[in-house]
């Protein structure tokens, strides 16, 4: 049996949190199909989740033009929080499944978002450049991403040589489900993925750690 080459399977089409456009069509979190439709035109209500995750430390304090020394997780928490609470997400953690993996980038307005997130009463559009398509590091995402394209065409022509003439050709193919241009972040287990189709298996479908491995916009 041949496996599957439906990317759209495994990996999500838009897990991104996209800005005023997104508010505005409903759907912030999105698969290939659908992961999550949001509700619009909110108001801001109370109840917002602290998050704080002691075992876990920013690799970035997204200085930005802020000039602040706000971390990465700190964003996240109060992004979060503005997102439940501008009823966005049904809860905290539905939103933080979303950007756990999201690395911010070292120019990003943190502290500025951070004051935004907070002090807003305004649900109708996110604060400018806060969005996690904004914040995060879309290079190194762009990167991980070319980076299992590679790995994903080099596996699937080992087991089936007829399928395509050349990577390339297998690329070309698979950057119409998986455009690598707009990914923002990587799962959890994009290593172990990359290591698994390295390692050469001709399994029906992907390894279950390349299921929704790459994160686009």
């Amino acid at each position: 049996m041949k496996r599957l080459h439906s990317l759209a399977l495994w990996i999500p089409q838009a897990a991104g949190i996209r800005s005023a456009a997104l508010f505005r069509s409903a759907a912030v979190f999105r698969s290939a199909v659908v992961l999550v439709l949001l509700s619009t035109g909110v108001a801001c209500d109370e109840g917002a989740t602290d998050y704080q995750d002691p075992d876990t430390e920013s690799d970035s304090t997204g200085d930005g033009d802020s000039g602040g020394s706000v971390t990465c997780d700190e964003w996240k928490a109060d992004y979060c929080d503005w997102m439940q609470a501008c009823g966005s997400v049904s809860t905290f953690d539905a939103c933080l499944l979303q950007i756990e993996t999201v690395e911010c980038a070292s120019k990003a307005p943190l502290e500025r978002c951070q004051e935004e997130l907070r002090k807003t009463d305004d649900c109708t559009s996110i604060p400018e450049d806060c969005d996690a398509k904004d914040v995060a590091d879309t290079e190194k995402a762009e990167a991980q991403c070319d980076a299992f394209l590679a790995a994903y065409c080099q596996n699937y022509l080992a087991c089936q040589p007829t399928a395509y003439e050349t990577e390339a050709s297998c690329r070309n193919a698979v950057e119409l489900t998986l455009p690598c241009d707009t990914a923002y972040a990587v799962s959890e287990t994009y290593e172990q993925c990359i290591s698994e189709l390295s390692a050469g298996s001709c399994g029906e479908y992907l390894p279950p750690s390349c299921q929704e491995v790459v994160f686009l916009q």
